[in-house]
C-alpha cells in the first residue's frame, strides 16, 4: 500500500511537473490564439474603447508622441503638395499607383518598407482597397471594425499614424460600415507614401533588383 501511494505521488508530481513545462505553455498559447480568433470575430473596437481601464502614463506618452508625429508628417507632405505644378501631382500620383498596384513592383516596394519599418501604411492601404470590394453591408461593418482594430486603434499591431481628430472621425463612421469611411485616413497615409517612401524607395536596393528584372 505504501508503495502504491509513493507511486502515485511520483505520478501526480510528474503531471503538476509537466503542466508547469513546454507543453503547457504550448496548450495555454493555443488557447490564446483560439480566444484572440474569437474576439476578432467580435466588435472588439467597442470593447477596447469602453473600457473601464485608463491608459497607462508611458502609453498616453507614446500616443501624443505619434499624434503629433502624425501631424507633422501629414503637415509636410500637404506643404509639398501644394507647392507641386498640376502636371507634376499627376505625374506623381501615377508613379505611387503604380508601385502600389503592380504585382511585382508592390512586392519590392513592401519589402522595402518592412526594412524602413512602415510597412504598415502599405498593408493598411491595400486592406482598405480589400474593404470597397466587399459588397455585403455586413460584412462591411465586421471588416471595418477589424480594420480599425488592426490599424487605427492606439498601440494595435500594425498602428498608422494618423492625426487625432481624423482618428476620432473615421471612429464614428464605422458602425455605418459606408465603403467611403476610410476615404480620408488612406488618402493621408497614400501622400504620405507619394511624398516620403517612393523618392526613398526610388534610391533604394530593392527598386534597383527590380529595374533588373525589367532590363531582362
Amino acid at each position: 500500500m505504501a508503495l502504491y501511494h509513493a507511486a502515485r505521488h511520483e505520478i501526480n508530481a510528474h503531471k503538476r511537473s509537466a503542466s508547469s513545462g513546454p507543453q503547457h505553455l504550448k496548450t495555454k498559447k493555443r488557447v490564446k490564439v483560439q480566444l484572440h480568433s474569437r474576439r476578432s470575430s467580435t466588435s472588439i473596437f467597442f470593447k477596447k474603447f469602453t473600457s473601464s481601464s485608463p491608459m497607462s502614463p508611458r502609453s498616453r506618452k507614446k500616443t501624443r508622441k505619434q499624434s503629433n508625429h502624425a501631424s507633422k508628417m501629414a503637415s509636410e507632405a500637404e506643404k509639398k503638395w501644394l507647392h507641386m505644378t498640376p502636371r507634376s501631382r499627376t505625374q506623381s500620383r501615377a508613379r505611387i499607383t503604380k508601385v502600389l498596384t503592380d504585382k511585382t513592383l508592390s512586392t519590392y516596394f513592401h519589402e522595402f518598407l518592412r526594412e524602413s519599418l512602415c510597412a504598415e501604411n502599405f498593408l493598411f492601404w491595400r486592406a482598405v482597397e480589400l474593404y470597397k470590394t466587399i459588397d455585403d453591408a455586413g460584412e462591411r461593418i465586421k471588416a471595418a471594425e477589424e480594420l480599425f482594430d488592426e490599424y487605427i486603434v492606439p498601440e494595435s499591431p500594425n498602428m498608422i499614424n494618423l492625426p487625432g481628430c481624423m482618428v476620432s472621425a473615421v471612429q464614428l463612421q464605422i458602425v455605418s460600415g459606408k465603403v467611403n469611411c476610410f476615404a480620408e485616413p488612406q488618402e493621408t497615409i497614400f501622400q504620405l507614401m507619394q511624398e516620403d517612401s517612393y523618392p526613398k524607395f526610388y534610391k533604394s536596393v530593392q527598386f534597383q533588383e527590380y529595374s533588373k528584372t525589367v532590363k531582362k
